[in-house]
């Protein structure tokens, strides 16, 4: 995976390698995420190239800094955590997501490990290329923000079905939410 700027004036004007484990598959869509950068002489626009990641390969561990955000593109990806001998799911992902946008929004360490359960392609944008497009285009911090509101929005949900329901009926909600899912959205 490369990322490059398609700008001749910028000083990010040279491909940079990122580690990556390649995977062929011929179902895995070519896909392309172009970000802008504001700079004076205009904009750079950076070409993230997804990787492609073997199945159960952790992509970073709990503790660790975030360098980058990343983007499901194919495939399923777990976020988990661990601690006193034991380990738990937090979440499984599908395409297309952003995860742990708030580490690397904030600099800090991940709060989960994750690794991938299928073949899967994965954008990874460099952490503080997104913070600093961020200081510049005002509709990027906008959708920052949404996605910051509409996550801490989803852990509110969850921690109050922990506190307030049983797990059957925590099972029962699960299974009903997925399937009015699988009923609005036939391809998941």
């Amino acid at each position: 995976m490369y990322i490059k700027c398609a700008c001749r004036d910028c000083a990010i004007n040279e491909e940079i390698p990122v580690p990556c484990a390649p995977v062929k598959s011929q179902k895995l869509p070519s896909c392309r995420c172009s970000l802008k950068c504001r700079t004076k002489r205009g904009a750079r626009i950076f070409r993230i190239v997804p990787a492609g990641f073997p199945p159960q390969l952790t992509l970073f561990e709990q503790g660790q800094r975030a360098d980058f955000l990343h983007v499901l593109v194919d495939g399923l990806v777990e976020l988990y955590a661990h601690g006193a001998g034991r380990d738990t799911t937090m979440r499984i992902l599908e395409p297309v997501y952003s995860f742990i946008l708030a580490a690397a929004v904030t600099d800090m360490p991940y709060l989960m490990s994750a690794r991938t359960l299928a073949s899967s392609r994965i954008l990874l944008v460099p952490a503080a290329l997104v913070r600093e497009i961020i200081k510049q285009d005002t509709a990027l911090m906008q959708a920052t923000m949404r996605e910051l509101a509409l996550g801490y929005r989803d852990l509110v949900r969850a921690l109050a079905d922990i506190k307030l329901r049983q797990s059957t009926e925590r099972l029962g909600n699960y299974l009903l939410a997925r399937s009015e899912t699988a009923r609005q959205c036939p391809d998941v």
